[in-house]
């Protein structure tokens, strides 16, 4: 088995995003129109109007096939409801106060993929998001020098990389979304990228990790105890972990009616403690607008402590 950040599933995964960029938005919208739901939605419909229609028959015909019709749209309708409330749980738990662990990774992969379009000119124009130079700037203020092995969790469309591109000697990028990582190809600023879920990548790394970056990362994640033990065991000695979260008003998480998680500071202190690493630094910020209206969260940079000789 190869492992994930291995450079040949890369390059399939991340060109495969690219054939679908290239073939333009109206061939995208007809491929998603084109999906078997939909084509039965609208046989529904059609078929419904000529039965509606229909006129009468010798021998009454129409009613065997009302008797035949109707029941089969009727499961075929639920079928679509299910599948519809399915894709859209993780907004539902959120709406009703629920509190999954974490968003469904094919909800954040469906996400980011429908966003990579235009999730630069909104995300930096429009929402005003500092997260990539809050990182920057609490990773100056420590470190000295270049590291050999920076890891961007969440990566998206790369825009963490021309920031961190000169600290680094070896940048790899991860991601769910394979669109996004078509647009972070696109910069020629990694080394690496990597399709994939990210407790699951830094659980399967072999190199020591000098530098671990996560901006706007963990608001789709609740229970961030899986990703910091895996980010913890993957860094090496001195190693820094920098991440952003959103101000929560509990102790630990909670999941907001936005569909995106908020984290306490007492919580974020205790994972810290519990996976044997150093607060560096932790300072309250805006990390983005929303409706005109600033976020706050904090800016944190973690650190594995030297063991001594």
């Amino acid at each position: 088995m190869r492992r994930p950040d291995q450079p040949a599933p890369q390059k399939r995964l991340v060109g495969a995003a690219a054939a679908r960029e290239k073939a333009g938005p109206v061939r995208r919208v007809a491929a998603a129109l084109a999906e078997p739901g939909y084509i039965l939605l609208l046989l529904i419909a059609i078929g419904s109007l000529v039965l509606l229609f229909l006129p009468s028959m010798p021998g009454n015909p129409e009613m065997l096939l009302h008797i035949v019709w109707w029941p089969t749209a009727a499961l075929v309708l639920l079928w679509r409801l299910a599948h519809f409330l399915f894709d859209n749980r993780h907004y539902i738990n959120a709406r009703l106060g629920l509190r999954p662990p974490k968003a469904p990774a094919s909800y954040v992969r469906a996400l980011f993929d429908d966003y990579a379009d235009y999730y630069d000119n909104h995300l930096m124009v429009e929402l005003a998001y500092a997260g990539p130079n809050l990182l920057r700037g609490a990773v100056d203020r420590r470190l000295d020098g270049r590291s050999p092995l920076v890891v961007d969790l969440g990566c998206g469309t790369g825009i963490c990389g021309p920031l961190f591109r000169p600290l680094a000697e070896t940048l790899i990028g991860v991601d769910l979304s394979p669109d996004m990582l078509a647009r972070a190809e696109a910069r020629g600023i990694y080394d690496r990228l990597v399709e994939a879920d990210l407790v699951r990548y830094m659980a399967q790394a072999e190199d020591r990790v000098d530098l671990c970056l996560a901006a706007d990362v963990f608001v789709y994640i609740g229970d961030l105890a899986p990703a910091f033990r895996a980010i913890a065991a993957a860094l090496s000695e001195g190693g820094y972990f920098a991440f952003t979260t959103e101000a929560g008003a509990g102790r630990d998480w909670t999941l907001q009616r936005s569909g995106r998680y908020a984290h306490g500071r007492d919580y974020i202190l205790g994972l810290a403690r519990q996976c044997g690493l150093i607060v560096v630094s932790v300072e309250a910020a805006t990390l983005r607008t929303q409706r005109g209206e600033p976020v706050t969260g904090d800016v944190w940079l973690l650190q594995r402590p030297t063991v001594p000789a």
